[in-house]
Parts: C-alpha cells; sequence; structure tokens
C-alpha cells in the first residue's frame, strides 16, 4: 500500500533511548513527582535543534499555558502575591513535592461527600499514585527545540469501518511527528462496534490491538452513559474509556524511532438495548467530536463533569502526569490520513506565534493518484482547491472550510496572563455544533454531509476578528475514491453543501469580512 510505503521512507528523526517506545526504565516514582526542570539530555543527544536549555533568566517570548505556569512560579519566588488564586490555579502542572493524594481523594469524586460541594474550586492536580510509570517526564520550560515554546497538543483520530492496516499508517505517521512526544496526545474515538468489509475483528477490536501498557486492563473498563448527537431512544449512548501507550510495529517504524506516545481510546459502544442491532453506537462523526469538544469546554469552564468526562480526565492525567486544562491545540485527522513528519512543527509554531488564529489547515495530498485514471484526474482538483481557493481566502484569514481529515483547532487563546479566551472549548460554538433536531433538508445538507464547513463557518461567525488560514508547509496523504460513480456523489454533495451555505453567508456574514466565499 502506498501510504505505508511513504510511511517508511519518510525522514523520521532518531529518539533518545529515554524516550523510545520500548524503554523498559521507569519515568515516573509512585509518589514522585513530574516536572518541568528534567536534564535537557534525556530529551535530545545533542544541541541540533539550538537547545536553549538554560533556565536562569529565561524569558517566554510567547503566551502559552507552560509559559504562564513558569512565570507564575517565578512571581511566587520572588515575593509577589498580587493574586493568590492566579498562583494557586496556574502555578504549577503537577502536585507539589510530597504531597500525598490523601490530602484530596479525587479517584472517585462520585462517591466523595467532601467534593460535592466544591463547585467553585478549580481541581489543579489528581493523586500522583495515579500516574502511570511509563508516562513521559516533561522537558525543562526553556527548551525551544524549535524556536518557540512547546504548546501541549491533542490529536484526534476517528475511526469508522477502516482496515487495521489504514489505521496503522495513519497513528505510525502522528506518533513519528517529529514534535516532542512531551507535549502529544493521541485521542482515539471508535464511532461503533463495526466490522468493515473485508475486516475479521471489529474497529475497537483493532485499535485496542494498537496499544500497550494500559493503566486499566481492558477487561476491567466500564461503560459510562452520556447524551449523543441523535434523536429519539438514540439519544442516550455509551462509552468506554482506555488509557495506554501506542503499541508499534518494527516493520513499519524501525525501533530508534519509535517514540513513546501516551493514547486516549473512546469507543462508543451503545447501550444493552441495541447490542444485538448491526452498528451498536454509532452516531456519526459530528458526535466523536463533540464528546471532545464538550469535554474540553467542562475542563475550560470548570463546570461539573460527567462520568465520562471525569473518566477522560483520569485517563489523561495516568498516562501524561499533566490535566487536561494545559492543551491548548487539537489536530483533527481521519484514520485514513497519513500526516507529513514535520506538518505538526509548522501548525503549532504559526498557532503560537500568532494568537489571533483560531483554526488553519496544510495541504492534502493524494497517496493512491496512479491507481486509475480516476485517482489521476483528482490530483488538479485537490492542488487548486488548495493553492488557489484557501490560499486566497487565507489572505484575508477566513478560510471557510477547514478539512476534518487535516485541520487543526484552538482550543483557547490568551489575551493575556492569566487571561485565557476559550474558541472551540466555547460555550456557543459546541452548543450550535450539537444540534440534534434536524428538521428541514436545509439543515440535513449542513450538518450531515458537510460538518467540515459547518464547524468552520461557525467559527468564523463566532470569532468574526479571528483568522483561519492555509499552512501550505504542512501537508498529509489520503486516499480517494478510484470509481467515478463514488466520485460523482461527493461532487454532488459538496455542490449541494456549497448552495446551502452561500445563502447562510449572504444573510448572516457580518459586513467587515471582506472575503465571503
Amino acid at each position: 500500500m502506498l501510504l505505508q510505503m511513504d510511511c517508511n521512507s519518510a525522514q523520521l528523526n532518531t529518539v533518545p533511548k529515554k524516550r523510545r517506545a520500548n524503554y523498559t526504565g521507569s519515568n515516573n516514582k509512585k509518589g514522585g513527582r513530574l516536572t518541568w526542570g528534567r536534564d535537557v539530555s534525556d530529551f535530545i543527544d545533542d544541541d541540533e535543534f539550538g537547545n536553549r536549555s538554560t533556565s536562569t533568566g529565561y524569558e517566554p517570548k510567547y503566551v502559552t499555558m507552560t509559559t504562564e505556569a513558569y512565570k507564575m512560579a517565578n512571581m511566587q519566588s520572588k515575593g509577589n502575591k498580587r493574586d493568590t488564586r492566579m498562583q494557586s490555579s496556574r502555578q504549577s502542572l503537577f502536585i507539589p513535592h510530597g504531597a500525598s493524594s490523601s490530602q484530596l481523594d479525587l479517584t472517585n469524586p462520585f462517591q466523595t461527600p467532601t467534593l460535592a460541594n466544591m463547585e467553585d474550586g478549580d481541581m489543579t492536580t489528581l493523586g500522583t499514585d495515579l500516574i502511570s510509570d511509563k508516562a513521559i517526564p516533561q522537558p525543562p520550560i526553556s527548551w525551544e527545540p524549535f524556536g518557540y515554546p512547546l504548546v501541549h497538543t491533542m490529536c484526534l483520530v476517528t475511526c469508522y469501518s477502516e482496515d487495521e492496516e489504514g489505521i496503522r499508517t495513519t497513528m505510525d505517521s502522528i506518533a513519528t511527528t517529529d514534535y516532542p512526544n512531551s507535549h502529544k496526545l493521541m485521542v482515539v474515538i471508535c464511532d461503533g462496534i463495526i466490522t468493515g468489509a473485508g475486516n475479521d475483528k471489529s474497529t475497537p477490536d483493532m485499535c485496542l490491538g494498537l496499544m500497550e501498557d494500559f493503566v486499566t486492563p481492558p477487561e476491567e473498563v466500564q461503560p459510562y452513559s452520556y447524551v449523543s448527537v441523535a434523536q429519539g431512544a438514540k439519544r442516550h449512548n455509551m462509552s468506554k474509556v482506555y488509557a495506554g501507550f501506542y503499541k508499534y510495529d518494527d516493520n513499519t517504524v524501525p525501533p530508534e524511532k519509535q517514540q513513546k506516545l501516551p493514547v486516549l481510546l473512546i469507543v462508543k459502544c451503545g447501550t444493552p438495548a441495541e447490542a444485538a442491532s448491526a452498528k451498536p453506537g454509532n452516531r456519526g462523526k459530528r458526535d466523536s467530536q463533540i464528546i471532545l469538544m464538550s469535554f474540553l469546554q467542562a475542563v475550560t469552564y470548570n463546570e461539573r463533569m460527567s462520568e465520562l468526562q471525569y473518566a477522560m480526565l483520569k485517563a489523561i492525567w495516568q498516562v501524561t502526569g499533566i490535566m487536561a486544562t494545559f492543551y491548548e491545540l487539537v489536530l483533527m485527522v481521519d484514520a485514513d490520513t497519513l500526516v507529513y513528519p514535520d506538518c505538526l512543527t509548522h501548525m503549532d509554531a504559526e498557532m503560537v506565534k500568532h494568537p489571533e488564529i483560531m483554526g488553519l489547515c496544510g495541504e492534502t495530498k493524494i497517496s493512491n493518484k496512479r491507481d486509475s485514471w480516476v485517482t489521476a484526474i483528482q490530483v488538479f482538483e485537490y492542488y487548486i482547491s488548495h493553492h488557489q481557493s484557501k490560499a486566497f481566502e487565507s489572505v484575508f484569514g477566513s478560510v471557510t472550510c477547514l478539512p476534518g481529515c487535516f485541520c487543526m483547532y484552538r482550543i483557547k487563546t490568551p489575551k493575556d496572563y492569566n487571561c485565557w479566551v476559550p474558541i472551540l472549548a466555547n460555550s456557543d460554538i459546541v452548543n450550535k455544533y450539537s444540534e440534534n433536531v434536524l428538521d428541514s433538508l436545509h439543515k440535513k445538507n449542513l450538518l450531515l454531509l458537510g460538518e467540515d464547513r459547518y464547524l468552520s463557518s461557525l467559527m468564523l461567525r463566532a470569532f468574526p476578528t479571528r483568522q483561519q488560514v492555509f499552512i501550505p508547509k504542512a501537508a498529509c496523504k489520503t486516499v480517494v475514491p478510484d470509481k467515478i460513480c463514488v466520485v460523482l456523489s461527493v461532487s454532488r454533495c459538496n455542490l449541494s453543501l456549497v448552495l446551502n451555505w452561500s445563502v447562510l453567508w449572504c444573510c448572516l456574514l457580518p459586513l467587515h469580512l471582506p472575503c465571503t466565499f
């Protein structure tokens, strides 16, 4: 398969021994502390990145969650206590050294009477005894291998009925990007218990087979209820949350190139009433995105969480050792997409250096362009849609459609120190994107045929002064249909979607935006 060949032939960096997937040592001592002051030699072998690891006198140029925490810690050490609440909520990524989880039992807040009255309190950390001994230590804040402060990024992979080779190719490409694995978390969401054509295992079983070192044995994981984006009885759905690390195949990625990567797997398993149905738990890609977006909303606004959301929060803490509040960006890819090794570096650089950017996309190339004349004729269409249409819209900062197969959104953006504005986690965005009553053909066109364009347009309408741009340096490859009937069907859907959105843009777009379509 061409995607697999490209993955093997990509120029991947050699990973330091302590950060490889096959490293057998322990990164975290139970009850100890993961700090941002680790020796930089644990993260690089030499100074090839122009390392600036000396923390003395370090002044970050850009505002991120970690640089803000660094400055708050410095302010406290100098005796500046002008804002006690700010220091307590932002001071540290982790529980202070020597702290015991018994001081605040957060292992199960739904059964802890003490926490029932903590609606207005900030939950800054969980117990250190919950952290996996395989968790990756955080590098020094001053380590800037690419010339800007590193930001914690989630990589969302939505799966449906893909084969194992396609899923592994996507996960391999994300895991081997040259962005440090201490700042990457792969979130995989399986849209129901589905067995694709030609597969001998269901998609969730294939994803579980690509994980190892589970923090909780898979057979002990319990399903949690949540409200899905559906109607009627399907409004109620259930999901399971697994946490562990990515399991490589030495035949696709050499051991010296394998980064240890934490993985959060969410499987929509459905209710017991639909266990015998053809597609238990299946609610669509938009529902999968809403699971993550509503979780980020609860984390950002410090809202009361559901059991599923708390299970996600706890799982992230267990495999990474940091709280979900420190994640600022979400990379969204489909399960049949291969991302280039440097894509995450370029995309994160734009986000860090330009806080006004709330979303961006890279170039999507065709991996199977030589399979037939049908795939060959789509190359020009893909190229024009990116380097002409999206490039033109990007000049005005108003790319109207960030493709769901390869795009990045900002969870929240810094306005000033200790002042963050929710973007993707904004309550208005989440509420409008999770609309479940589709009582007209117009709404069905918008929400069922093109959720990617719908989300991008919601962002532009909610934040008209912010930007969505196209980054040609970031690239990916994907598989396109090789049958003309499928291509024509997709084109018809796209045309219908564009016509419906043209009506909305003409009526609702703020007049001061120079580019509308």
